[in-house]
């Protein structure tokens, strides 16, 4: 599980798991409202890319639902 702060508010979530077929699953991607279109999103994913890397998953699965 890994959170995204702005100063000490957290703004952002995201959590990681890896499945039986090595791959990364990500789970409840979430910005709150009022932090969306800043780039909070974007940067959750770019650093589960960069943990799934470091896990040698060799691909990411994501479910989004709005």
């Amino acid at each position: 599980m890994f959170g995204l702060y702005e100063q000490e508010k957290l703004v952002g979530y995201v959590s990681i798991s890896v499945d039986d077929d090595n791959a990364a699953e990500l789970h409840n991607l979430a910005v709150l409202p009022d932090y969306r279109y800043k780039g909070y999103g974007k940067s959750l994913l770019d650093y589960c890319e960069k943990k799934a890397k470091e896990m040698r998953c060799k691909e990411i699965k994501i479910e989004i639902i709005e």
